[in-house]
């Protein structure tokens, strides 16, 4: 499953099996760019690796119910936040609300351009409970 408690990005530390000894003692972390762990018990380690985030590996798409701009020029930079015209906009528009899905990759950006245009949005449960920390996420906007 794909979380942000998976997330290497958040410089959490993980404790695996060690593939050496076989005890759950192997500490893992994302140090600058680097995937690095190290065995507490029989001193086996790594540095390197390459690590993809869960938000840019789920391709899952999660709904995000947007307030409707009432402001047209709002409402237009919200189409190309979207990346859809104004008009595919406001037809999947239902009276005061935009129901619209994309991958937690797609809308890590599109949350903070959201934000910063003052356009209100509510993530669905399912999305909030995957990725608690999207909108906060420091490690790149998409």
């Amino acid at each position: 499953m794909f979380s942000c408690d998976e997330c290497f990005d958040m410089r959490i530390e993980h404790v695996y099996d060690c593939p050496e000894c076989g005890k759950h003692t192997l500490h893992a972390q994302l140090v600058g760019y680097c995937s690095q762990a190290e065995c507490s018990e029989c001193g086996y380690g790594y540095a390197g690796g390459t690590f993809l985030s869960p938000c840019y590996e789920d391709e899952e798409k999660y709904d995000v119910t947007i307030n409707k701009p009432d402001d047209k020029k709002i409402f237009v930079k919200l189409a190309r936040i979207l990346k859809i015209s104004a008009i595919e906009l406001h037809e999947i528009a239902n009276d005061d609300i935009i129901r619209i899905a994309f991958s937690p990759y797609e809308w890590r950006s599109k949350l903070d351009e959201m934000q910063q245009l003052g356009v209100e949005y509510k993530l669905s449960e399912e999305f909030k409970r995957n990725y608690p920390r999207i909108i906060t996420c420091p490690h790149g906007k998409g």
